[in-house]
C-alpha cells in the first residue's frame, strides 16, 4: 500500500532558445520516513521531451548492483518520467540521501534538492535501568530509547522471572514500574520498548529477594473473654528486614498453623508495627488442648514470611494456667491450681499414681467463685511414700473433667515431714510461670524444688567445713603452746640437774625427804636420786615465804641465798651446804633427767 503525498515540488525553469524545462520531484510517503519493512517511492519527471531522468543514492547511481541486489528498483530510467522504489531496511537505507538528476542534450544536467530517507526500526534498549527497594516492593526506572518522529514508544513490555520461571508480566506506558515480589529467590527483570515497528531490544537486570524469617513467636498474654473465647497475644521477633516489613508493608494475614492438625489454623490481621499480634479464638475450636503452632505472615503482594518449623510454639488452651505442689509428705499432700482470668472452670482434678506399685489417689479442687483465680486442696487419705506421676485436668463449668491433661509432673512423697533447716521453709513445686506452658509434660516445678535442695546441701557443707576448720586451728594452737611449755620445763630441769651433779654427800648430814618429810626419815641419805630433789608442786611466787618457813621447821635449818638465787633451799643442818639442795621454781611434777 502506498500513500502518495506530495513532498516536494521543485520547478526549474530554464530559458533555452524559444522555451522552458520543468522538473517535478515527489516522494511517498511524505515526509520520507518509513518503518522498517515498509517501502518508499520517489517520482521525478520533466515536461521537456529531450530531458532524461536518472537516480543517485548517496551520490552513487541507484542502478548499480549494490542497490539493486537489496531491492532497489528504478522504473523508466532514461525517460522523461521515472520512479525509484526503496525497501524499508534500516541497514543500509536509513539516513540515505535520494537525488533525481535531469539531463538534456544541449541543455546540460541539473537536479532539484535531494531528499533524505529515514527508516525507523524497533526501539533500542532502554537506558540507565535502576532499582530501588522500600522493604515491601521494588521500583524500576529507566530512560526511553531514541525514536524518529511519527514513531512514538507505545508501551514497555516487562517480564520478571524467578530462577528461570516467569512469575509476572505487564506493560506500562511510563518509564517506571513497581514490583512487589510474592516469593524469594534470584529474580530477573526484562524491559523492552515497543513502537509501531514492534518490540525493541530487551534490557535485563538481576536482583535477589532475600529470605525474611520470624525467628521467634513469644507468648505475651492469654485470657478468656465474656463469650469464653481465648484471647491470645504473641510477639513476633525477627531480623531488621522483618521489622521493616511490619512497619511499611500491608499485612494481609497472620496465621498460627498447628503442626499436629493441618486443619487447625488460627487467623488474625490485628498486628501492630512492633509485631504484637492478637488472636480471638473460639472456645469450640481450641478448648482443653495443646497446639504446637508455626507462624506465617502473608503480605498483600503474596510474599509469605515463615517461622522456623523445627521450633514450634506450644499454645495451651486450658483453663488451668498453673499449679503449685504445697506439701509432699504422707500426712499432707496438697496442691494449688491457678486459673485464667475470665475462666468459668469449676475447678481442677489431680490424679496421682505411684510409679512402681500403681497405687493411685485423686483430688478434686473446687473454686469458690469465678473471681477466685486460685483454689487449694489436699488428698484426704494417708498417701504412701514413693515417686508419683501427677496429671492435672480442667473441671469445666458444667462439672465435667477435660479429657486431656493441662499439666503433667512427678513428685516424691516423703513418709514424714523432714526437719527444716534453720531459716528455710518447706519446698514448693510450682508450675511454669509463663502464661503459655511449654508442654503438657513439663516438670519445671519439680526441677525447681530439686535445685533448692542442692543449694541447701552446698550451703550446709560450706558451714561444716568452716566449723571443722576452726576446731583444727584451736587444736594446733593448743599443741604448739603445750610444746613450748614442755621445752621451758625441760630447760629448767636441765639446769637443776647441773646444779647438783657435782655435790658429794656427807655422813654427818641428816637427810630429810623433801616430798614426804617425817620422823622416820633415815639418818643417812640414800644415794642421791635426782627425782627426790624436785619440788613437785607448782606454786605461785608470792607463796615463797610460807614454804620457806615450812621447810625450815621440818629440817631445823636456816634458809640462805646461794649463788643460784633465792630459790635454793639448803637441807643440811647447821651449815650452808649444797648437798640435797633443791631448786625452787614453777615446775611440774617431773623428775630432773
Amino acid at each position: 500500500m502506498f500513500v502518495i503525498v506530495l513532498l516536494v515540488v521543485f520547478s526549474v525553469c530554464i530559458a533555452t532558445g524559444g522555451g522552458s524545462v520543468e522538473v517535478t520531484f515527489t516522494s511517498s510517503p511524505h515526509p520520507s520516513i518509513i518503518a522498517e519493512g515498509d517501502t518508499a517511492v520517489f517520482y521525478c519527471s520533466s515536461d521537456h521531451p529531450t530531458v532524461l531522468i536518472t537516480w543517485l543514492l548517496n551520490n552513487i547511481s541507484a542502478s548499480t548492483l549494490n542497490f539493486t541486489s537489496l531491492g532497489v528498483i528504478a522504473n523508466g530510467g532514461g525517460t522523461t518520467s521515472s520512479s525509484l522504489t526503496i525497501p524499508g531496511l534500516v541497514d543500509p537505507f536509513n539516513d540515505t540521501e535520494v537525488q533525481c538528476v535531469a539531463f538534456g542534450f544541449g541543455i546540460g544536467d541539473f537536479s532539484p534538492s535531494s531528499v533524505t530517507l529515514k527508516v525507523q526500526g524497533v526501539p533500542a534498549p532502554v537506558d540507565n535501568l535502576t532499582l530501588s527497594y522500600d522493604s515491601c516492593c521494588y521500583t524500576f526506572s529507566w530512560i526511553a530509547p531514541f525514536t524518529l518522529p511519527g514513531f512514538p514508544i507505545l508501551n514497555y513490555n516487562i517480564s520478571i522471572t524467578n530462577n528461570g520461571m516467569i512469575i509476572d508480566q505487564t506493560n506500562v506506558s511510563m518509564t517506571q514500574s513497581t514490583y512487589c515480589p510474592p516469593e524469594t529467590g534470584t529474580h530477573t527483570i526484562s524491559i523492552a520498548a515497543v513502537n509501531e515497528v514492534g518490540e525493541g531490544k530487551i534490557n535485563y537486570h538481576e536482583f535477589v529477594v532475600e529470605e525474611t524469617e520470624i525467628r521467634e513467636t513469644k507468648p505475651m498474654d492469654r485470657y478468656i473473654d465474656f463469650y469464653q473465647n481465648q484471647i491470645i497475644s504473641v510477639k513476633l521477633d525477627g531480623n531488621e528486614k522483618l521489622s521493616a516489613k511490619l512497619k511499611n508493608c500491608i499485612i494481609e494475614l497472620i496465621e498460627l498453623k498447628s503442626t499436629d492438625d493441618s486443619n487447625t489454623i488460627f487467623n488474625s490481621s490485628n498486628i501492630t508495627d512492633d509485631g504484637l499480634v492478637t488472636f480471638n479464638i473460639s472456645d469450640q475450636s481450641a478448648a482443653d488442648k495443646f497446639h504446637n503452632v508455626t507462624t506465617q505472615i502473608t503480605l498483600d503482594s503474596g510474599l509469605v514470611v515463615h517461622s522456623n518449623s523445627s521450633n514450634p510454639l506450644s499454645l495451651s488452651f486450658f483453663d488451668v494456667s498453673g499449679y503449685e505442689v504445697l506439701s509432699k509428705v504422707s500426712t499432707n499432700v496438697s496442691f494449688q491450681c491457678t486459673f485464667l482470668n475470665g475462666s468459668k472452670a469449676a475447678g481442677c482434678c489431680i490424679f496421682m499414681e505411684e510409679m512402681k506399685t500403681g497405687k493411685n489417689y485423686s483430688l478434686d479442687i473446687t473454686r469458690l467463685t469465678r473471681e477466685n483465680i486460685t483454689a487449694t486442696g489436699h488428698v484426704e487419705d494417708f498417701v504412701e511414700s514413693g515417686s508419683y506421676d501427677v496429671v492435672i485436668y480442667d473441671i469445666n463449668f458444667d462439672g465435667n473433667q477435660a479429657s486431656n491433661p493441662a499439666y503433667s509432673t512427678t513428685i516424691v512423697v516423703a513418709s514424714s515431714t523432714p526437719t527444716p533447716t534453720a531459716g528455710s521453709s518447706p519446698p514448693v513445686i510450682t508450675s511454669p510461670t509463663s502464661m503459655l506452658p511449654a508442654s503438657p509434660t513439663s516438670t519445671t516445678g519439680e526441677a525447681s524444688n530439686d535445685n533448692g535442695g542442692v543449694i541447701a546441701i552446698v550451703i550446709g557443707s560450706i558451714f561444716g567445713i568452716i566449723f571443722f576448720g576452726i576446731i583444727l586451728i584451736v587444736l594446733v594452737a593448743f599443741v604448739c603452746w603445750k610444746h613450748k611449755t614442755h621445752s621451758k620445763e625441760f630447760e629448767i630441769s636441765k639446769r637443776a640437774s647441773q646444779d647438783v651433779s657435782n655435790v658429794e654427800p656427807k655422813n654427818t648430814v641428816n637427810y630429810v625427804d623433801v616430798e614426804q618429810p617425817g620422823s622416820n626419815a633415815p639418818a643417812n641419805p640414800p644415794p642421791l636420786e635426782i627425782s627426790k630433789t624436785v619440788y613437785s608442786t607448782i606454786l605461785p611466787a608470792n607463796n615463797q615465804a610460807q614454804h620457806d618457813e615450812e621447810y625450815s621447821r621440818l629440817n631445823h635449818t636456816s634458809i640462805q641465798e646461794s649463788s643460784q638465787g633465792p630459790s635454793d633451799y639448803s637441807t643440811l643442818e647447821g651449815q650452808q651446804d649444797q648437798t640435797g639442795s633443791m631448786l625452787y621454781d614453777t615446775v611440774t611434777d617431773r623428775p630432773i633427767q
